[in-house]
């Protein structure tokens, strides 16, 4: 078994913003139809998340499958082959109700104003989808977060707007590949508290080349003057065959700095830790989160796109995934170049074994503020989360976890050191997946 001391030597070893990782997916022997791994599957409360490929710039730091300033034709392609997967998946999948809905990307606020009507028109014709209804998120940046567009989005009754600040230090963002004037940002955000959106998400990025504790700081300053719902902060994590590859270092102790420095901070400015990421104004706010429950672990998540993955109980499935542009654009065109029929069936993806669907639930539940509900585990799965995953002692033995009222939650060193406990907590199966998809991404 593993040493603890991996944890504390390796904070920053990887995102676990899903499990199994994508790196672990590969091309099916057999493709899937959609009907046969839903069927029997409670389609009651799924989570529709949409995925739009482009974007107005490429950031120096991303590793999302998006591709830049694509011509009109390839844009108009793109949303008519998306909703030729709407019908087909509402054809294969049948009775489903979505509960939640995202818009992610890339950047959809890319698109028109024009296209992004027309696909809330398609979102409510196939999956009956109504913004003042249910939960509704869309990505934006500063330079598409337009009047007219967030005018729009605010009268359809979208909840939740999310933008990428990174940084209000120029030169820092600069350094990371995000070239961008401070002026614009704040007349960006200006505009998105016009339209006073229930929940107006901000994301920066700790771990700059050149950042110090006083600019990020700073950064942090500059966000609050906007009273953001939700701050999301990143570290800064230079990945393969990104722009900043090669140019940019990381280093693990400045990052755990400006970590505790952005924890502390705004903590004591009225925010709410509810992982190592995200922070929400607390219940004084006057925003209300939406009643309506969605559990990550327990129910399902329909992505459409290029870009998007799907999750049910067993198998998740994709498109293919890649970072470069040549791969990006070209599986972009053999998504717009397939027949009706091709959207019936997935075809890259993962099995997940019980292993899989057990530590699943422990990884996601455990790097929350919520924690991992031991009891309704054990309802779910017949077994001891404890008893079968005896790693979960060790990490309560190191303060990394609590045991209360039967829920195992994060501490304030677990949230810390959570991209560490993810990696740690994956299975050997799995590891292998991603190193060999790894060594292959090097070839």
């Amino acid at each position: 078994m593993q040493s603890l001391d991996w944890i504390f030597n390796n904070p920053y070893h990887g995102y676990a913003y899903s499990y199994p990782h994508k790196a672990a997916y590969r091309a099916f022997r057999t493709p899937k139809r959609l009907h046969d791994i839903w069927e029997g599957e409670d389609k009651s409360n799924l989570f529709l998340y949409v995925h739009i490929p482009f974007c107005e710039m490429r950031c120096g730091f991303c590793n999302l499958f998006t591709t830049v300033n694509p011509q009109e034709t390839i844009v108009t392609s793109f949303l008519s082959s998306l909703e030729q997967q709407m019908i087909v998946t509402n054809e294969e999948l049948c009775d489903i109700d979505v509960a939640q809905m995202a818009i992610g990307g890339g950047t959809p606020t890319f698109l028109s104003i024009n296209q992004l009507s027309h696909l809330f028109i398609l979102f409510n014709k196939y999956f009956d989808i109504d913004p003042q209804n249910i939960p509704v998120a869309i990505e934006t940046s500063p330079r598409t977060a337009e009047d007219e567009k967030l005018k729009h989005l605010s009268k359809l009754g979208v909840e939740r707007v999310s933008i990428g600040i990174q940084s209000f230090i120029e030169q820092e963002s600069k350094a990371i590949g995000r070239p961008q004037k401070i002026k614009d940002i704040q007349k960006a955000l200006d505009r998105m508290k016009t339209y006073d959106f229930p929940c107006l998400n901000l994301d920066l990025i700790y771990g700059c080349p050149g950042q110090t504790e006083q600019s990020w700081t700073q950064s942090l300053s500059s966000a609050l003057k906007w009273q953001p719902e939700e701050i999301y902060i990143y570290p800064l994590y230079v990945r393969p065959q990104t722009g900043i590859d090669g140019k940019a270092k990381t280093f693990d102790q400045q990052r755990l700095a400006l970590y505790q420095i952005g924890r502390d901070f705004l903590l004591a400015n009225g925010y709410q830790q509810i992982s190592m990421r995200k922070f929400c104004l607390s219940s004084n706010s006057t925003y209300t989160p939406s009643q309506t429950e969605y559990c990550c672990q327990e129910d399902g998540m329909l992505g459409l796109g290029a870009g998007a993955r799907s999750y049910s109980f067993d198998v998740h499935y994709s498109h293919q995934f890649a970072v470069k542009q040549a791969p990006i654009v070209s599986i972009i065109k053999s998504y717009c170049d397939s027949e009706v029929d091709h959207y019936r069936h997935a075809y890259h993806g993962i099995e997940l074994t019980k292993d899989d669907i057990m530590r699943r639930d422990i990884i996601k539940s455990i790097l929350n503020r919520s924690g991992l509900d031991l009891t309704r585990y054990a309802t779910r799965h017949q077994d001891s989360a404890l008893d079968c995953y005896p790693e979960l002692k060790r990490l309560i033995g190191e303060d990394l976890l609590i045991q209360s009222d039967d829920v195992l939650r994060p501490t304030a060193l677990g949230l810390k050191y959570s991209d560490a406990i993810g990696s740690w907590l994956m299975s050997k199966r799995v590891k292998a997946l991603m190193a060999k998809e790894n060594e292959d991404a090097t070839l």
